[in-house]
């Protein structure tokens, strides 16, 4: 397929990712961003085997991999200290060839960053709204500018301008929950290789190494949605888990409260298309889906691969679309799901359910629960296939 021009708005983990394949495809590629300047934002993410298998496609797998921290287990607990599970993830490594990797936001932007043309990118250049036409798509920005593309990316997180516009009755769900996280360098307070979920009633924390000698952190509990504002945010937070065992408050009280950020928890139902004529849709734009499967920035680097793969192996760009819904919809579907009731499971309140979660994770075989991470991680786009 010959496209004159790619129009990516967003230059997210998902977007740069969609640039990169396509500048190695030979498309032409340009990048709107709202934000004035690309801040390294920091704060951790796990990215699963499907993520590395499709960044292998376009050779910076090994770069993220060395600038971040395998982990070699998921560690369970009750909130008390009990060991509920310990699930090592050597099956997931020979199953798939990789094993989880947790990395810095940050760190990985850099090296996505790295790897494009920067000429391409317009920083400082917010999209407001786009027209489409038989031929051609037409994006306009906040200083006025048009620009003309044959295809227009919606890679614009999950308050998306291009999904608003295509889809104006999708609406986002609150999950329940809001979210505190957290980077701190004493990594001693942790085991190498571990990813520690520590549960309570209503309420949980987890953490891990992040690769770059410091260590990530969440803290998320039920409550109404809405900014806190306090002025040491880690001062609430440890006043919530002042409780917990070991190393729950001498993680965050080694944390600085510059480092720590507030998120609330979205998600939206699944959409049955992404797409109309000459737009389409990208991570968190297409699927907003609940951090619980440790898939949110995967699925952006998924859809990204498989997007360019897709339109390379089509004759039209209707095809290319079709192909890419084809293998992205029903799997991202599936994890928001996945997500949402994973997130409601560990959050639960009741006294009743919350023994009985806990019991069904302490005697659910590792066999069993390395088989459903298996079925998350796995890696399947048209290069693969052809």
């Amino acid at each position: 397929m010959k496209l004159k021009k790619v129009l990516i708005v967003g230059a997210g983990v998902g977007g740069l990712t969609l640039a990169i394949a396509l500048q190695r495809l030979g498309f032409e590629v340009e990048i709107y961003e709202k934000a004035s300047k690309l801040q390294p934002i920091g704060w951790g993410l796990a990215l699963a085997p499907n993520a590395l298998l499709a960044l292998r496609q376009i050779d910076l797998d090994k770069s993220v991999i060395q600038a971040g921290h395998k982990v070699c287990q998921v560690q369970m607990k009750t909130w008390q200290g009990k060991i509920l599970k310990e699930v090592p993830l050597s099956a997931l490594e020979e199953k798939l060839g990789n094993s989880v990797v947790t990395i810095n936001r940050g760190r990985l932007h850099q090296i996505l960053l790295a790897a494009i043309d920067e000429s391409k990118l317009h920083i400082g250049n917010k999209a407001t709204s786009y027209k489409e036409y038989d031929t051609q798509v037409i994006l306009t920005l906040e200083n006025g500018q048009e620009v003309e593309g044959d295809l227009l990316v919606g890679a614009d997180g999950i308050h998306s301008m291009v999904r608003r516009q295509l889809f104006p009755n999708s609406q986002l769900h609150y999950s329940g929950y809001t979210a505190w996280r957290g980077i701190c360098e004493s990594k001693n307070l942790l085991k190498d290789g571990t990813y520690l979920s520590i549960l309570g009633r209503g309420i949980r924390f987890g953490c891990t190494h992040n690769g770059d000698g410091t260590l990530c952190w969440y803290a998320t509990y039920l409550t109404s949605p809405g900014k806190t504002i306090v002025d040491s945010p880690q001062a609430l937070v440890l006043k919530r888990y002042h409780d917990w065992c070991f190393p729950v408050c001498e993680i965050i009280a080694s944390t600085h409260n510059s480092s720590i950020i507030q998120t609330d928890v979205y998600d939206a139902d699944p959409l049955v298309t992404w797409s109309s004529q000459h737009v389409t849709l990208l991570g968190d734009a297409a699927h907003p889906m609940t951090p619980d499967m440790n898939q949110g920035a995967a699925s952006a680097i998924e859809d990204a691969i498989i997007l360019a793969n897709s339109l390379q192996f089509s004759s039209t760009l209707h095809e290319g679309i079709q192909l890419y819904e084809s293998y992205r919809i029903k799997r991202t579907s599936n994890i928001i799901k996945r997500s949402r009731q994973s997130g409601q499971v560990e959050h639960i309140h009741n006294p009743l359910l919350y023994s009985l979660r806990n019991a069904v994770y302490a005697y659910t075989p590792v066999e069993i629960l390395l088989k459903q991470l298996i079925v998350v991680s796995k890696f399947e786009s048209p290069a693969i296939r052809k």
